[in-house]
């Protein structure tokens, strides 16, 4: 049965409506992975740069709540998901970009300080395949933008550990993305067979109520 454009809207605005709800879960917890990534890069001592990095990074969660979410509202009630699909595409490419700058400027091949790094690349991914799966173009813009600036910083250093380290994310990353591009096209499979269910048991009612009243 041909799709049409009213229920790819149901199924647009519902994929977007997931992703905010996992968004406002998660957005907030910048707070406290800034806070674990400073302590772990502090550990061998003071690092410059990285209270003003911290300020840019906790920007983005008042700029998602007062920029991004009144705009994704605005723009939903009347159906422009086009300009919704291309916000969150701009706040995850910036949302991404500001923690890959950490890979640039705090990279080191110190131990504990790499494996800070690594750990902050990890966990984000792991964070935005899962939260980000309803809308596959925000987690493949916000995986580009963190994981690209650590990996190319990370394979330049020309050490053997630190070859291994970004052969290792990039492995990560790609079986992340694999996975969140699954879970994508499962829930889209499960939000259209919901409409599609609801519509094929109003056609049942209105059936019954003709055969009623004749």
């Amino acid at each position: 049965r041909p799709v049409s454009r009213a229920a790819e809207a149901d199924v647009s605005r519902e994929r977007f409506a997931v992703l905010v709800r996992n968004m406002h879960r998660g957005v907030p917890t910048t707070v406290l992975a800034v806070a674990i990534f400073g302590a772990g890069l502090h550990l061998k001592g003071p690092i410059g740069g990285f209270w003003p990095w911290a300020i840019l990074t906790l920007a983005m969660v008042p700029a998602y709540f007062v920029g991004v979410l009144p705009l994704y509202r605005r723009w939903g009630a009347i159906d422009r998901f086009d300009k919704v699909n291309w916000l969150f595409i701009a706040y995850s490419s910036l949302f991404g970009g500001v923690w890959g700058l950490a890979g640039l400027l705090f990279f080191d091949t110190e131990p504990v300080r790499l494996l800070a790094l690594t750990v902050m690349v990890l966990a984000n991914i792991t964070s935005i395949a899962i939260a980000a799966a309803a809308h596959l173009p925000s987690t493949r813009a916000f995986a580009t933008a963190l994981v690209l600036p650590f990996a190319l910083r990370a394979a330049s250093a020309g050490e053997l550990i630190t070859w291994l380290v970004a052969g290792a994310v990039l492995l990560v990353v790609g079986v992340a993305l694999v996975y969140a591009q699954a879970n994508h096209a499962a829930l889209i499979d499960s939000i259209r067979m919901r409409f599609e269910n609801g519509r094929l048991l109003r056609e049942t009612r209105e059936r019954l109520e003709q055969q009623t009243a004749t």
